[in-house]
């Protein structure tokens, strides 16, 4: 609160600014992240502006080219969620089956995969700390593995490899269909996914290469 004839304190002023750009950062980014996966990357920076409410002048001061903008998006999505994955993995006490398919589908809705298909491949300025938030998700979900199949929750065959990819697969739209269009299904899919994982699946794991006939084999 100001008043009349007292000076503001220019502390609690700097702070106000710091706060209102951090706020808008991060409209800027959510209104990105909608606008890229509906209209892709080409999408027209003032469209992005309008989506967050605020000014072109402002998009530009936080992001001075698409390339940062773009960098910047991928790269959140990205440490957002291993972020998520190691919060969730940190609990020993939890269920690993209720924790493994709780990070799967906040992954989803922090549509990691969606934004990187989108974006293509990360910008090299971003490549490696794109590289270390992967490394960080996939050593989070390899501890959840591990610990549901030390209690027979999780079938013993299955690899970490399994659930990384089945996430980037399941929550990334096909070649040629709308990227959030993908958000209907991928929920539905991640949880076949997980109940797939679990031990009382069936069918054994069988590697590609144990289930191609030999070629010119009997049939």
């Amino acid at each position: 609160m100001v008043v009349a004839g007292v000076p503001e304190n220019p502390t609690g002023t700097a702070q106000r600014r710091r706060s209102d750009a951090a706020r808008n950062h991060e409209r800027i980014l959510a209104a990105a992240l909608d606008v890229v996966l509906e209209e892709g990357v080409g999408a027209p920076l003032d469209r992005i502006a309008k989506r967050a409410g605020v000014g072109n002048a402002t998009v530009y001061r936080h992001f001075p080219s698409r390339e940062a903008l773009i960098r910047d998006l991928v790269l959140a999505a990205a440490v957002r969620t291993a972020d998520t994955a190691e919060e969730l993995a940190a609990d020993a006490g939890a269920d690993p089956v209720a924790a493994l398919r709780a990070v799967l589908h906040r992954a989803a809705d922090g549509r990691v995969s969606a934004v990187g298909s989108a974006a293509g491949e990360p910008p090299p300025v971003c490549a490696a700390e794109f590289a270390a938030a992967n490394d960080r998700l996939v050593a989070a979900l390899g501890r959840l593995l591990e610990r549901g199949q030390r209690l027979g929750r999780l079938r013993g065959d299955a690899r970490v490899e399994d659930v990384f990819l089945g996430l980037c697969k399941l929550s990334r739209p096909l070649p040629g269909t709308s990227a959030t269009g993908v958000d209907v299904t991928a929920h539905r899919h991640l949880d076949i996914l997980v109940d797939g994982l679990c031990a009382t699946s069936p069918t054994p794991l069988v590697d590609a290469v144990d289930r191609v006939a030999p070629r010119g084999g009997a049939a």
